[in-house]
């Protein structure tokens, strides 16, 4: 019987940047650690897939949080992978002075 892992989102990642997976491969390693030292090939082509995917929805250079489910077969391989949550994230703005602090 397939199981789901439930990957919480906290911090805001680009979907389609390295952030992304290496966010879901930290997670995943926490929760099963036999999907990525045995199907880290098709773990990471699923996590390419659904950054794609979630691109195509919320557009280019947006960070997203969220809920992604992953459902594994028995013996731990990859099967699908579904958000289930997603909040997105729009840059405000950009400070061009200088904050400094010290200890004194």
């Amino acid at each position: 019987m397939p199981k789901t892992i439930k990957i919480d989102i906290l911090r805001p990642v680009n979907p389609s940047g390295l952030s992304f997976i290496r966010y879901c491969w930290g997670a995943m390693g926490a929760r099963d650690q036999r999907v990525i030292t045995t199907y880290k090939k098709e773990y990471s082509k699923l996590l390419r897939e659904l950054g794609g995917k979630i691109t195509e929805k919320v557009g280019e250079d947006k960070l997203i949080t969220g809920v992604i489910e992953v459902e594994l077969s028995d013996d731990s391989e990859p099967i699908s992978a579904k958000v289930t949550s997603l909040e997105i994230w729009e840059r405000k703005g950009k400070i061009e002075e200088v904050i400094e602090v010290s200890l004194k």
